[in-house]
């Protein structure tokens, strides 16, 4: 886009950002202040109506009293006289559509107009008012009398005796018609004001816009007065009565449309709209012509600046100003000036590089083909001893030879694809073309890729038909090509099938496919993988290794033959590889049926390792890990000899499996590996086994610092570099395992998780006075009444029982990742650093493990066994006291003493389980546990009362389903207790306590209760329970 046009349209951007949000703030705010003001004329007028109204309604309120208090109504008159006492009544207000007189059983006996004399009144608000009530009913009720045909309002007063007792009533209606003149008579008749009147019921009374609203009583609905706020502005009044008069909850809408309030500010608005949208054309106008003025120079550099773009070095900028134009015309010229002496030195440098790039692929070529004379030699020696040169060789020799044998073809493979590559680049290489029987070639090339196959689940599938198709090309050079892919595809599957097969096209080419269901290539790497040493994953953890060559060279080489090469792949389904091949039109054809020859080598990840007898029971596992079965098998052969018990594991996930289910002593830990690389499999070990547990030492060819240093980082013991002395390597296992075997005995003492509480990586790291301070779940354990118990053992019997318990118990703790703090006697102080569930479900895993063993015990014919746990939750400090030559952890904390009051109360309450209100409130998935609440109490060395509850998923079936329904009257009786209400207390909990017996908590509150009625309860009881159990 062009300079002046950027200028033009930011100038009417500007315009718009600031003339738009200005013209629609002062028409809003105008907008709004109409609105405003019209809707408090509609509130005024809207009260005002209401006051005439209210006036209206007391007026006839006042009316009915005077009259009914006239003594004619008090004596005996007959009915003549009372009539007309009303008709002249509704001759002097002129008011009352009529009146009349009403006996003590609602029975019509006048009327001012004389319709229904005898009959009986309907049931409606006024009589419910005046016959039952014995009070005036003002205008309570609205209907359209028949009689009349109008809409009428009702007054009625009851007529009392001196005594006080109904004689009669007189009612009095009114028509609506006097409520209308006073809004007609408010209201100008010239606004477009919608009126509606409703009762509290939203039933219509009047309106001057709704059809037949004034001959029947239609039901108005908010709703649809709401619905219409966008397009009127809404008042909505209610009633407030007049004096003595209270009202009758009446609502008065009035709606005035906001198209007739807005008219005038829409008028102005559209005149400000086109007097600004001509003021901006003319203003455009203006800024064109100056723009143009302005850029002639700018236009001038810009094609100086383009033909400097296409080679003109002389093309220069005249200088015609002395402002920031001219400026930059200096800049640019001096640029230009700069640009051309660059290019000419980066010209005479890139010769030079040139000559160098040439002296290296020499240097790499003559050094690749001084490698492939001693490869020869490793091969043929060992391929010879092989075939019987020797004689007869046994298992491990043959063995070891046919991996010297395979090592040296993999390395005789890459040189020649180092050669191969450097002949490429340099244009060295010729193909001699020839026609080749396709079918014949690939079934070649998949024989001798078959040894590829073993451990995995893949079959081949030649899909090229009979007759074979006929191509021309290099042969050497197509099994070179067909060598690759299919390896490739062979390297990146596991099972599945791998097809070739092959069509023509409409040119003069053949299209093959090689198709696999392997691991897939992203589709932003469809390019670079045919780049020399460009790999999918070139990262240190790449899955399959290689050194990123193979596609590059085949590339070339199809090219060579006048052919191109492409892939199709989705991640994690497969990939094919399409590359086409010239049709060979003559020629004699050359075939390999007889030439396919396979050598019976055995691969090295079939290599069984050596099997060696065991020194003994208490032999040391050590785990090799490396992806490559040489290098296993060199580590197995020293470790063997040196009677250490060898397991292999080809990769990382492997190497953590065995882990996980094996104890192993120590781990040799290759770095370079598929999917998991060394370093990270130290990590994964080291977040379940410290250094001190589980010694890990790394090999690697890699020998830079940062790699040393990283090594350490992530958890290594030691580091040795390949390749390594034998001696070397069996001297650091041996002091590696030694100090493992000490950490291991001292473990036993202070275990390692309580280490890890301490962020100490070693026993030797902890000194006296060591601790941390957080907040801590703390679990105290007791076996009940095992003093009783133990009296009747001897002593070695008391040992063995407490280790027997502790056996069984404590491996439940440490499974829900808790920690042993102490051992007290017969209890057990453990304290949890993570959730609180994880706390609560260790202690039910313990009683659930202490029920089998109660199982055990009592088939020997021995009393189970019963504990008591208590939970707390809070700050605490765990650490080491003691002194100097002995030294144990411990915890302390106000935290820690409640826990242990909360154990002793289980055997008061007799139950198992008893938590603080604290771990209560930090359960998260309450609906696991089975929970009451037990008490408020104040325990020994605490000031604070606590709240104290039960879980009972331990108990028995019986108790569970006792617990559960009693609860909700456990909670009841509780409730009277706490309000000291012990009357009917009492009587729930001894009707709990006489249905389930065997739950001691009801027995506590009669026991506490019948306490407090014998000695009296403390002036300041707020229902809390001062324990004496320590």
């Amino acid at each position: 886009m062009k300079i002046s046009n950027k200028l033009f349209i930011s100038y009417l951007s500007f315009a718009a950002i600031i003339l738009i949000p200005i013209g629609l703030f002062l028409y809003i705010s105008a907008v709004t202040q109409v609105e405003v003001q019209i809707q408090s004329s509609l509130d005024e007028k809207a009260n005002h109506i209401f006051d005439k109204m209210d006036r209206v309604l007391f007026e006839r309120y006042s009316d009915l009293l005077t009259l009914s208090s006239d003594p004619i109504f008090q004596s005996s008159a007959n009915l003549n006289t009372i009539s007309k006492k009303l008709i002249g009544y509704r001759n002097q207000k002129k008011v009352y559509i009529s009146l009349s007189y009403f006996d003590e059983n609602c029975i019509k006996l006048v009327d001012t107009i004389g319709l229904g004399i005898g009959e009986k009144c309907q049931n409606s608000t006024w009589t419910k008012d005046v016959f039952s009530n014995l009070r005036v009913s003002n205008a309570s009720d609205l209907f359209f009398d028949q009689n009349i045909q109008e809409k009428v309002i009702a007054f009625a007063t009851p007529v009392l005796t001196k005594n006080g007792e109904l004689k009669g009533a007189i009612l009095a209606l009114i028509s609506i018609g006097n409520l209308r003149q006073i809004l007609n008579g408010t209201l100008n008749t010239t606004e477009n004001v919608k009126v509606d009147l409703v009762d509290r019921q939203l039933q219509l009374i009047d309106s001057n816009h709704i059809p037949n609203a004034r001959s029947q009583f239609l039901l108005l609905r908010e709703s649809d007065i709401l619905n219409d706020a966008n397009n009127f502005i809404l008042s909505k009044t209610e009633e407030e009565g007049f004096l003595d008069f209270a009202g009758n909850g009446w609502l008065l809408y009035l709606q005035y449309p906001k198209a007739e309030a807005l008219l005038p500010i829409t008028t102005l608005r559209n005149q400000v709209i086109g007097y600004g949208i001509g003021i901006i054309l003319f203003s455009l106008i203006v800024i064109r012509f100056v723009t143009n003025k302005t850029i002639q120079p700018l236009l001038k550099l810009k094609n100086a600046a383009a033909a400097l773009g296409l080679g003109d070095l002389t093309s220069r900028v005249p200088v015609n100003s002395d402002d920031e134009i001219g400026d930059l015309s200096k800049s640019f010229n001096s640029m230009a000036d700069d640009l051309k002496l660059s290019l000419e030195t980066l010209e005479s440098r890139n010769v030079e590089l040139q000559k160098m790039d040439k002296l290296k692929d020499e240097f790499l070529s003559n050094t690749s083909h001084e490698l492939k004379t001693p490869l020869n030699g490793i091969i043929g020696i060992s391929d010879s001893l092989l075939d019987g040169a020797a004689g007869d060789l046994n298992l491990k020799l043959n063995q070891n030879l046919q991996m010297i044998s395979v090592s040296g073809k993999r390395l005789a493979n890459l040189v020649n694809d180092i050669l191969d590559f450097s002949k490429l680049k340099n244009q060295e290489l010729y193909v001699q073309q020839k026609a080749i029987d396709l079918r014949s070639l690939v079934s070649l090339v998949l024989l001798l890729s078959e040894h590829l196959l073993k451990g995995k689940k893949l079959h081949f599938e030649n899909l090229i038909q009979e007759p074979s198709p006929i191509v021309l090309g290099d042969e050497n050079r197509l099994q070179q090509i067909f060598l690759n892919l299919i390896g490739n595809a062979i390297k990146f599957s596991n099972e599945g099938s791998l097809i070739i097969a092959a069509k023509t096209n409409d040119s003069d080419m053949l299209e093959i496919s090689i198709q696999d269901h392997g691991i897939g290539i992203p589709e932003d790497k469809f390019e670079t993988i045919f780049k020399s040493f460009e790999q999918v994953d070139a990262s240190i953890s790449r899955d399959y290794g290689g050194t990123g060559l193979g596609l590059s060279i085949s590339k070339k080489l199809i090219e060579l033959h006048g052919g191109k090469i492409w892939l199709e792949s989705t991640v994690g389904q497969g990939t094919t590889f399409y590359f086409t091949l010239p049709i060979a039109k003559d020629g004699e054809v050359i075939s390999f049926e007889e030439k396919i020859e396979l050598r019976n080598i055995q691969p090295s990840s079939e290599i069984e390792v050596p099997f060696y007898p065991e020194l003994n029971a208490s032999m040391v596992k050590i785990l090799i890990v490396d992806d490559e079965e040489i290098n296993l098998q060199v580590l197995d052969n020293h470790l063997s000899i040196a009677g250490y018990k060898v397991i292999s594991a080809h990769n990382g996930e492997d190497a953590l499996n065995i882990i996980s289910r094996e104890e192993i002593d120590l781990v040799l830990l290759d770095i370079m590996m598929p999917r998991l690389s060394g370093y990270d499999v130290c990590k994964k070990i080291r977040e379940t086994h410290t250094h001190g547990s589980l010694p890990v030492i790394l090999l690697t060819a890699k020998n830079i610092v940062s790699d040393l240093v990283y090594g350490f980082q992530c958890g290594a013991n030691d580091y040795l570099t390949k390749p390594f002395h034998k001696e070397e390597l069996l001297t650091r296992i041996k002091t590696h395992l030694e100090i493992a075997n000490l950490n291991k005995s001292y473990a036993r003492f202070v275990p390692n998780d309580y280490l890890k509480l301490l962020s100490k990586e070693s026993i030797t790291e902890v000194s006296l006075g060591d601790n941390v301070a957080t907040d801590m779940t703390v679990v105290f354990s007791d076996i009940r009444s095992f003093t009783t118990l133990s009296e009747t053992m001897s002593a070695q019997e008391n040992f063995n029982f407490i280790n027997a318990y502790f056996k069984r118990i404590s491996p439940k703790v440490r499974e829900y990742g808790g920690i042993i703090v102490k051992y007290v006697g017969d209890a057990i102080m453990s304290v949890f650093n993570s959730e609180v569930e994880n706390c609560i479900d260790s202690v039910i895993s313990q009683l659930n493990e202490l029920k089998l063993y109660n199982v055990k015990r009592t088939s020997n014919k021995y009393l189970p066994i019963k504990t008591g746990y208590g939970i707390h939750s809070g700050y605490m400090m765990v650490g080491m006291i003691g002194e100097t030559n002995r030294m144990q952890g411990d915890a302390f904390s106000d935290n820690v003493n409640l826990a242990s009051r909360l154990e002793g109360l289980t055997k008061y309450y007799g139950i198992e389980i008893l938590i603080s209100s604290t771990v209560y409130s930090k359960i998260k998935h309450s609906e696991k546990y089975l929970t009451r609440f037990i008490d408020k109490v104040r325990v020994k060395g605490r000031k604070t009362p606590i709240e104290i509850y039960e879980i009972f998923n331990c108990d028995s079936h019986e108790s569970i389903e006792a617990k559960i329904n009693t609860k909700e009257k456990l909670y009841e009786a509780i409730d009277k207790y706490q309000k000291k209400d012990f009357t009917s207390a009492v009587e729930i909990f001894t009707e709990l306590s006489e249905r389930y017996p065997k739950d001691k908590v009801f027995s506590v509150y009669l026991e506490r209760i019948e306490t407090y009625l014998n000695e009296g309860i403390p002036d300041d009881w707020e229902g809390v329970y001062d324990m004496q159990q320590k």
